[in-house]
C-alpha cells in the first residue's frame, strides 16, 4: 500500500511500479499521514520515508501514533524525520543566526523546495514514539557528517587538486563508515533523523 497526499506523487509512483511490472501487487491511496483512512492492525510494516511526519508541523504526535495505529502488534514502524541540529547548523553556515536562534528553540524550518516543516530533537521523537504506544528501538542518524567525512577521506588517500580522489571507486568503503558512524552515538550529525520502533503487542 502507497500512500501520499499528493496526487502527483501516486502518478508517478504508479508509473515506477508498471515499469517494474509490479502495479498488480499495490494499492495506491491518497491521504493524510496526521489522519490515515486505513483499518487499525493492517500492516507488518509500516516505512514512513521523506520526511512527512516533519511535515505535519504541531500535528506531528498525531501522525505518529497513525502510522503505530495500523501497524499489526509487533510490526516495526520505520520513519524519517528532519534534525534539528542540522537545521540549527545550516542557518549558522548561510549567516542567518536569528533563523537559527528561532529553529532551536521551536524547530521551525523549511524543506529545500520552502515548505514549513518540523525539525526533531531526539527527545521529541522518544515522547512520540512512547505516547503513540510502540517500543524505541533506535534512533540513528543518516547521512552522517557525510560531506566532511569525505573531505578527511580525500585527505587520508592522497586527494589532491591536480590527482582528486576518486570516491565512487570507494564507495563500498564510503557505505561502510557511513553505518558504522550512524550507529555509534553519532544521530545529532546526521542531516535526519531514522526511527526505528515497534508496535507494542
Amino acid at each position: 500500500t502507497v500512500l501520499d497526499i499528493s496526487p502527483g506523487m501516486l502518478d508517478g509512483a504508479r508509473a515506477q511500479f508498471a515499469a517494474k511490472g509490479l502495479l498488480d501487487r499495490v494499492a495506491f491511496v491518497e491521504g493524510n499521514v496526521a489522519a490515515l483512512e486505513l483499518p487499525d492492525a493492517a500492516f507488518d510494516l509500516v516505512f514512513c520515508e521523506g520526511d512527512p511526519v516533519s511535515y505535519c508541523l504541531d500535528a506531528y504526535p498525531r501522525a505518529v501514533k497513525e502510522l503505530v495505529r495500523v501497524a499489526k502488534p509487533g510490526a516495526p514502524v520505520v520513519l524519517g524525520v528532519d534534525n534539528r541540529y542540522e537545521a540549527f547548523s545550516g542557518y549558522l553556515k548561510m549567516n542567518k543566526p536569528q533563523e537559527a536562534f528561532r529553529t532551536l528553540h521551536d524547530g521551525r524550518t523549511t524543506c529545500p523546495y520552502g515548505l514549513p516543516v518540523h525539525a526533531f530533537t531526539v527527545r521529541e521523537l522518544e515522547r512520540a514514539v512512547a505516547d503513540a504506544g510502540a517500543e524505541l528501538l533506535e534512533i540513528f542518524g543518516k547521512p552522517v557528517m557525510f560531506f566532511d567525512m569525505l573531505k578527511a577521506m580525500s585527505a587520508s588517500h592522497g586527494g589532491t587538486a591536480e590527482k582528486p580522489w576518486d570516491a565512487w571507486a570507494a564507495r563500498e568503503e564510503i557505505l561502510a563508515l557511513q553505518e558504522k558512524l550512524a550507529h555509534e552515538g553519532f544521530a545529532v550529525l546526521g542531516q535526519h533523523f531514522q526511527v526505528m520502533a515497534r508496535r507494542r503487542g
